[in-house]
């Protein structure tokens, strides 16, 4: 016999469904926030048999695939697709049908090397206490490739202690859809003292508890 369920594990069960998250990746979290080893099917036979059965799989409209293909070929990665771009999907449904229309696979940062000019660009806007996340935009690349040559470069981040308002709405809508502070940190690019204390000092309650 499985192990018991607790009530805290059965809401959160019925919240990451809710969310769109697939069994497996409930099984993850669920393991990851309460120290379990639950499996997939585990997860599958609990949702059953407390009545949260499949939702009908929502068909991939021409926008939809567009908005991926566009993605994929700006190098990013499934999880910032399905997190920045494509909402409404989770990450294992984007992955299946990127691999459908043949993709190219994608990745963390864009492939294409840094020259000399991005460089210095980079350094007059981190001077200049330009977000990140704009200097992405002005240079055409990943916020995650800019997060990673920034550390390369040793140059200091503004936002590791001011935050943008297009970050603290990230903030709130990635606690709201049940991510962990060390997750949240993970995605932003901060540690899981800034996620916390901002989180603290925004009064956004915490809906998922980082595993101890």
């Amino acid at each position: 016999m499985g192990a018991h369920w607790i009530d805290r594990q059965k809401d959160t069960l019925k919240k990451l469904f809710n969310q769109g998250h697939t069994d497996k990746e409930i099984a993850q979290k669920l393991n990851e926030k309460f120290g379990t080893e639950r499996t997939w099917k585990a997860v599958e036979s609990k949702r059953r048999y407390i009545g949260l059965q499949n939702k009908p799989k929502k068909k991939w409209t021409k926008k939809e695939e567009q908005m991926l293909k566009k993605a994929v070929k700006k190098g990013l990665s499934v999880k910032e697709i399905s997190e920045d771009i494509l909402t409404d999907r989770t990450a294992d449904t984007i992955r299946i049908k990127k691999q459908n229309l043949q993709l190219t696979e994608t990745r963390d940062y864009p492939l294409k090397k840094w020259s000399k000019k991005e460089e210095k660009l980079l350094r007059k806007m981190i001077k200049n206490g330009k977000y990140t996340e704009e200097i992405a935009k002005e240079l055409n690349r990943t916020t995650p490739s800019v997060y990673k040559k920034i550390d390369l470069l040793g140059l200091t981040r503004k936002e590791y202690n001011t935050w943008s308002p297009e970050e603290t709405r990230r903030l709130k809508s990635l606690v709201d859809r049940g991510y962990t502070d060390k997750e949240i940190a993970r995605i932003m690019g901060r540690s899981s003292g800034s996620i916390r204390g901002k989180r603290r000092a925004e009064n956004i309650p915490k809906q998922v508890d980082d595993l101890q």
